[in-house]
């Protein structure tokens, strides 16, 4: 994997960072630029490197582009703003030829993975370093007022959750690669802004991932990373309230806003969830096979009303907007890729450092795709988190088809 493709890579998701912040400046600018990189990025194809390696993305490549046909034609029976979901589509189709003509023939030996997880691991950098500076600085909208809500960079402390959901898994398995102080500062500094962050759906997330990892990493000693894991998340969660100065009355009601922020009937579960899935259910019973077309659920649940989709939940999201088409698009990588995990678990076949590379890479697909159950960005390809998830599993699906035979060498 050349270096000019890595620099690429790395300058892309940096454009797509940009984009998910608060700050104003050069938002125009990213909004046109994060589609230029990417497209960019496709003229990869055209060097990519010859033959089939083993692990032949012919089902991958399918499923991709047969998403992103559907997507595109979808404007065809879309009642609401055809043309925006024809282009929604098209950002599709053009995520599907990076990931499977670009990325895919690039990783053909252990450090071409490396390579992916080192790129993913310097933008966490970036994204965590800015954030930790703007909150501890109190710069800007570094913190969602009324809640206390640390969100950093980021535009909302959910967006936060939801990169963190990826970058924490795969820097945890960077780590486990190569140890080394900063990578454990790196996770210790996520895992922080995680909390402060205090996304629940990001937090869910990134245990799944970090579970995942050690299932793929130790196989069997998946205990390990049960028991450490819960230890930490709920530990560091009940001592950051119960642990402050003041009346336990006044301590004890903190921990439970924290995990329940005042939801004491069942339609106000989830910050609100519960009302809108119910909605958006009565929205799909009118049209079960095709949806109202991509992109749409927004407009459709808000009256025709053009303003983001806020189902939180990609799943019901691209269920209102394709149907039962849409719910096997859903459910067909995250199907395919626990079967692959189940198949391949422990990857026995590969040494310690392919191990925990490829481990990584399965963990922030997990991580990221059990987030995205509770957030609508999953199928949103102007999103970074989105960006970063899908690189991770086409990475992870075809690092699972490596074998001994490998070429060693992943530094």
């Amino acid at each position: 994997m050349s270096g000019a493709f890595k620099a690429c890579l790395f300058l892309t998701i940096m454009i797509f960072f940009h984009q998910a912040t608060w700050i104003p400046t050069g938002k125009e600018f990213t909004n046109v630029a994060r589609w230029v990189a990417l497209g960019t990025l496709c003229l990869f194809a055209l060097s990519a490197p010859g033959g089939e390696t083993k692990g032949a993305p012919t089902r991958l490549k399918a499923m991709a582009l047969a998403f992103a046909t559907v997507a595109i034609f979808s404007s065809a029976w879309s009642r609401v703003l055809p043309m925006y979901t024809l282009q929604r589509g098209l950002s599709v189709l053009l995520l599907a030829v990076f990931l499977s003509f670009v990325v895919w023939p690039r990783l053909r030996k252990p450090a071409d993975y490396a390579a992916v997880m080192k790129v993913i691991v310097m933008s966490a950098w970036v994204m965590m370093l800015v954030s930790m500076a703007m909150w501890l600085g109190r710069v800007g909208e570094s913190v969602r007022w009324p809640t206390g809500a640390v969100q950093g960079a980021f535009g909302n402390p959910n967006s936060l959750g939801m990169v963190s959901a990826i970058i924490i898994p795969v820097t945890l398995g960077y780590f486990h690669y190569k140890k080394s102080i900063l990578t454990l500062a790196l996770l210790a500094m996520s895992v922080v802004l995680l909390l402060l962050c205090q996304s629940r759906a990001g937090l869910m997330g990134t245990v799944v991932g970090i579970l995942a990892f050690y299932a793929g990493f130790y196989g069997r000693k998946l205990w390990i990373g049960v028991l450490v894991m819960l230890l930490l998340m709920m530990g560091a969660l009940v001592f950051r309230d119960l642990g402050r100065a003041g009346d336990s009355r006044a301590r004890t009601a903190a921990f439970q806003e924290t995990l329940m922020r005042g939801e004491t009937d069942a339609s106000e579960y989830g910050s609100g969830r519960i009302p809108l899935w119910t909605g958006a259910l009565e929205k799909w019973k009118e049209r079960p096979f095709l949806g109202y077309g991509f992109g749409t659920a927004g407009d459709t649940y808000y009256g025709g009303t053009r303003v983001p989709a806020r189902f939180h939940s990609s799943l019901v999201q691209i269920t209102t907007e394709l149907g039962l088409v849409g719910v096997f698009f859903f459910a067909a990588p995250l199907f395919y890729s626990v079967a692959r995990a189940v198949h391949k678990r422990a990857l026995p076949s590969l040494d310690r450092p392919s191990r925990a590379v490829v481990a990584a890479l399965a963990a922030g697909w997990f991580g990221g795709v059990t987030n995205s159950l509770f957030e609508s960005w999953l199928f949103s390809v102007g999103n970074v988190p989105t960006l970063l998830v899908w690189l991770c599993f086409f990475a992870a699906m075809k690092g699972m088809s490596m074998d001994s035979t490998a070429e060693a060498d992943v530094s």
